[in-house]
């Protein structure tokens, strides 16, 4: 298999045995004739079509969404020191991770997916632990990618009760959540990122737009509602007094959410003109994430204070909160849908790799990834309604999966693969110490924020603080 094909399974091992399978490169499902070659050619190359800029802005676009809004929130568990420290120091080490999953690619060129580089990291352990890497890497990026469509569907169903006034009315929250799935799957149609990029593009401006709405709406209404107005607004330097491990680490989670952008970069690179280019792409969203999750944090929280919600849209009631969250549906939909697409180039890349149907430009090939998708907004809407606690689904996302994908994993590949010589050599100083950084705060957060997550949820479903889930009261 060339390495231009977009979907080897097992790295490339499954789609040659496809082959051999139906005899090489012709009859069965195989391009028999000028007109099928040349259609497969075109999708080839619609599949090569991502410059460096806007594989960053999508990369912007798939991490910042709405998860910067959670920060608020998270600032006023830990104070305001310790979470714009937590910012930076994070932001730091997602965009070193995200460069090291860069050059894996470049290393491995085959790679289409996380699925493909579990393979290659544990291929020289044998065949059996290679596959395990590969099913294991696979299904874990799809089960985080899911989730974070849930959490979008989650996000989109707050917003309709908003802007409906349907929390007081008679309308049933499972509609709104069923509505939010389906858009969801309606934007993730495109079969190519580059099909994405102008949405991309609309995404990222309505991200700029929400942040700063939600700045000064929550500003003039501190200033003329509260007494004292901004003067009077009790914010912490450090953690409030009370403050328990398990919020912490809940606030720490929804940080750690914020640079998840690491959980696409492959399939992203794989699209691009020049897969070499991804860590112009890596220092672009960096910059732009650390600059954006700060200055939101900080001045947000210097606004409303330590009482603000997550996301903070929802601490500002009324007409300013429907106003915010009317800006904020390209970031709702368009943010979550690409969570589904790569979820669904991925199973899609399993069933049709190796056949000319894998281009997504033939009836089989659009039916197949239409069904992919409609089974994915069926499990972000049971998600949603299983966990309709929106902090709480980021902190056990990010303590399940972004821990391991955007930050441990692509820290293990430089110690296993990527190093040249022995880790403890001079020039592999300042790697070895990024390396073991990330992984020891990867497993930190592992392990502190899924008992941190698990403890939050179980404590609101028996205190009555969240509604039970699949009926139709309000959620939020």
């Amino acid at each position: 298999m060339d390495s231009d094909d977009l979907y080897p399974s097992y790295a490339g091992n499954a789609g040659e045995k496809r082959k051999s399978q139906k005899g090489g490169g012709g009859g069965g499902d195989r391009n028999s004739n000028k007109e099928a070659y040349e259609r497969a050619q075109r999708g080839r190359d619609r599949m090569k079509s991502l410059g460096w800029i806007k594989t960053g802005v999508l990369l912007c676009v798939d991490a910042i969404a709405l998860g910067a809004l959670s920060l608020p929130g998270a600032y006023a568990t830990l104070g305001m020191v310790p979470g714009v420290l937590l910012t930076v120091f994070l932001g730091i080490l997602a965009t070193y991770a995200g460069s090291l999953t860069g050059s894996f690619f470049l290393r491995n060129p085959t790679i289409r997916s996380y699925g493909d580089a579990g393979w290659h990291l544990f291929a020289p352990l044998g065949p059996r632990w290679a596959r395990w890497g590969y099913e294991t890497f696979s299904w874990w990026l799809c089960v985080l990618l899911v989730f974070n469509m849930a959490s979008h569907t989650l996000t989109g169903t707050l917003m309709w009760q908003s802007i409906t006034g349907a929390a007081a009315s008679s309308v049933c929250s499972l509609a709104w959540v069923g509505i939010s799935a389906a858009i969801l799957f309606l934007f993730a149609l495109p079969p190519t990122f580059a099909d994405f990029a102008w949405l991309g593009y609309i995404d990222f401006a309505s991200i700029v737009v929400v942040i700063v709405a939600t700045f000064v709406l929550t500003g003039v209404d501190t200033q003329n509602n509260k007494p004292g107005g901004l003067a009077g607004v009790d914010w912490s330097v450090l953690p409030p007094p009370g403050t328990t491990f398990a919020q912490a680490m809940n606030a720490v989670g929804s940080i750690v959410f914020a640079y998840s952008f690491n959980t696409v970069l492959f399939s992203l690179q794989v699209e691009m003109h020049h897969p070499k280019d991804i860590h112009k792409s890596v220092a672009l969203v960096g910059a732009a994430q650390v600059f954006i999750y700060v200055v939101t944090g900080a001045v947000i929280l210097r606004f409303v204070g330590n009482e603000v919600k997550s996301p903070a849209i929802l601490s500002d009631p009324g007409v300013s909160q429907r106003v915010v969250f009317g800006l904020a549906i390209p970031v709702i939909f368009i943010s979550g849908s690409i969570n589904g697409n790569v979820v669904a180039k991925l199973v899609h890349g399993r069933l049709m790799g190796g056949t000319r149907h894998r281009y997504i430009n033939t009836f089989k090939g659009w039916g197949v990834w239409i069904l992919i998708l409609l089974v994915e907004a069926a499990l972000s809407f049971v998600i949603a309604e299983a966990i309709p606690i929106f902090s709480d689904l980021l902190s056990l996302i990010s303590a399940l999966f972004i821990s391991l994908y955007s930050f441990g994993i692509p820290a293990i590949f430089w110690l296993v693969a990527l190093r040249q010589g022995s880790p403890f050599a001079r020039h592999n100083w300042g790697h070895l110490v990024m390396s073991t950084t990330t992984v020891v705060v990867a497993s930190f957060v592992l392990v502190g924020g899924l008992y941190a997550s698990i403890s939050a949820i179980k404590e609101e479903y028996a205190t009555g603080a969240v509604r039970a889930p699949f009926n139709c009261a309000a959620l939020g």
